[in-house]
This record gives C-alpha cells, structure tokens and sequence, in this order.
C-alpha cells in the first residue's frame, strides 16, 4: 500500500472515529502543524488529528499510526483478503501449537479469528488451554475493535495475555479492555516502542513464553 495513496471515504470515517478517542481530547492544534505533517494525500481533519497524536507520542509517530490503521481497515473491509489471511495462519497452527505470539495487524487477525471460532481447528480445540500473546495491539482502540463485528468478549478456554507499551503509538499507550485478556505494561525504548524485537526481549515475554513451554 503506498503511502502516498488518498484516503478513500471510508478510510478517511474509520481513522476520524479511531482518533476520536478520549486519550487525544483536549491536545492543542494549529493549523501551520497541520499542514506541516508532509502527508499531502491526508485530509485537513485528519491531518490535524494526527498532529495531535504527534504532540502525544512524538515526531511522526501520527504518520506511522496512520500507515498501522490503513492496514487494520483494509483487514476488517476486505473480506476476500482477510478471509486468504485467516486461511494462511489457521493452515500454520497444528495440534502441537501450545502458543500463538501475535504482533500489530496480527493481534486483529488472531482475535477476528478467535471470535470466529476460526483460531484452531475444530478437531484440536478442546484438546489443551493455548497461550495467545497480543503485543503492540491495534485493539486497544475502541473503533477497531467495534469494527471487527463481535461481542468484546474472547469466546474460548485459552489464556489470553496482551503486552503493550505506553510510548507505542499503536497502541494508544492503552491496555486491551476485552474479556478476561492479562494486560502487562512493559517499556521498550523511545526509539521504537512500537518494534516486535522490542516486546520479545521484555522479560515478562520471557516469562510467558518459559511458564508454558513445558505444557
């Protein structure tokens, strides 16, 4: 998807509902930072809400949002293609999979698929509790997971935990208010708060990943 792609109608709706968020009221805006964002294909609306991202979370951390959220929207839109995608990750998972490490547009995927009964295949499903790991998730905003079109409960028996960093503008810095989902802050940096290496190095990942190798 290229970058300097206008927005279409409903890309331009779902990313001002996403960022209508509680977390971005009352963030100062001038027009002059609008306009020096160097997104020319954005909207002035939204150009001026992902100025108010970057006053949050710092230099071009709207622009990188913004890319995340275009992806999410063709995810959730697209149903030839999020159905492909379904597809390929359930094609991976076997009755050996004891735990599913799930990354940005991944965490949307895993749980879209989770709702749908879709995660792990029939046969297998009641055979053991699995550890699904979310981190640096999209879910975090209210939109996105509206959009998915479930209920906000997670409807298995596996043990969900979600990682997130405060920084990581992805994440709105927020928790994942879903279900019975383990939420755990971690901080990963400035440079990159965002970075999968940067959530698999935290040690609470580690312990995650050690406390059910052996399950």
């Amino acid at each position: 998807m290229n970058e300097e792609t206008p927005l279409s109608a409903g890309e331009e709706i779902f990313i001002e509902n996403v960022l209508s968020s509680d977390i971005l009221q009352g963030v100062d805006v001038d027009e002059n930072s609008a306009r020096e964002l160097g997104l020319p294909a954005v909207p002035g609306k939204v150009a001026r809400l992902l100025v108010r991202v970057d006053r949050l979370f710092g230099r071009n951390a709207g622009k990188h949002l913004l890319y995340i959220l275009r992806q999410v929207y063709r995810y959730l839109t697209d149903k030839d293609l999020s159905k492909e995608i379904r597809n390929t990750v359930a094609a991976t998972i076997s009755s050996d999979t004891k735990i599913i490490l799930a990354h940005s547009l991944g965490s949307v995927v895993a749980y879209d698929m989770a709702q749908r009964g879709e995660l792990f295949p029939h046969s297998i499903a009641s055979e053991m509790s699995r550890q699904i790991i979310l981190f640096g998730s999209p879910l975090s905003w209210r939109t996105v997971l509206r959009m998915l079109g479930h209920g906000t409960e997670i409807l298995d028996q596996n043990v969900w935990h979600n990682l997130y960093d405060s920084a990581d503008v992805v994440t709105g810095g927020q928790e994942l208010k879903v279900g019975a989902v383990k939420n755990t802050k971690v901080r990963n940096g400035l440079r990159d708060p965002h970075a999968a290496i940067m959530y698999l190095r935290q040690p609470s990942m580690g312990s995650l990943l050690t406390s059910h190798a052996g399950n």
